[in-house]
């Protein structure tokens, strides 16, 4: 077992986050995870989490620039649910911290190619996904 507490934070609890929300909280006993899920509908995010000990919710707009730079520096692992052309803030902001960050593979699109070029020196590999270049931070 990990004896180290790991700091994960998740972007996004709509429908597509809701099993892997639910794996993270179940796992995060054996492997002592903090799990921080931030939605910008606190009682979404409220819903997930569902009382879990090592969870919690939090909201905010994710293109305020502060709230998200503090969320991410606190985090180990970053997390993004989030909609396409919301991804790079959160990729920007992961590099600029040295942060692990993983996407959801599916909504990924052209939009976000283009802005995360600027961060694939720090990317550890890529994945094609059809015509798109999709990095994994």
């Amino acid at each position: 077992m990990n004896h180290t507490t790991r700091h994960i934070l998740l972007f996004g609890a709509g429908k597509s986050a809701t099993v892997l929300i639910r794996y993270l909280l179940d796992q995060s006993v054996y492997y002592r995870w903090k799990l921080t899920v931030v939605d910008a509908d606190l009682s979404l995010a409220q819903s997930k989490i569902n009382g879990h000990n090592n969870g919690t919710p939090l909201s905010f707009n994710i293109s305020d620039a502060r709230e998200r730079a503090k969320a991410i520096h606190d985090a180990d692992i970053v997390i993004s649910m989030l909609p396409p052309a919301l991804h790079y803030l959160v990729a920007q902001d992961c590099v600029a911290y040295g942060k692990t960050c993983l996407r959801h593979l599916t909504w990924m699109n052209r939009c976000v190619n283009w802005k995360v070029k600027s961060t694939e020196r720090a990317c550890s590999f890529f994945v094609k996904w059809g015509s798109t270049r999709v990095s994994i931070i």
